[in-house]
């Protein structure tokens, strides 16, 4: 997955997981929610998933082979 999404985009993609708005995603990393939006919206393109709940699961299913 590293070889797909930019470090920014796996930050931003973390936030998600931890159920965090893309307000507060923001602030974490000093950037404007817009600017998450847009990251988020490239994110459910590149990994072909339609929500944040599809990449909540996504990720846990993914991070969990890891471990």
């Amino acid at each position: 997955m590293r070889d797909r999404l930019t470090h920014r985009q796996l930050e931003i993609a973390l936030g998600v997981v931890r159920g965090l708005s893309n307000k507060d995603i923001g602030r974490e990393l000093g950037i404007s929610h817009f600017t998450v939006r847009n990251h988020l919206s490239q994110v459910l393109l590149i990994l072909r998933l339609s929500s944040r709940q599809e990449l909540t699961e996504f990720l846990r299913a993914h991070l969990l082979r890891l471990a």
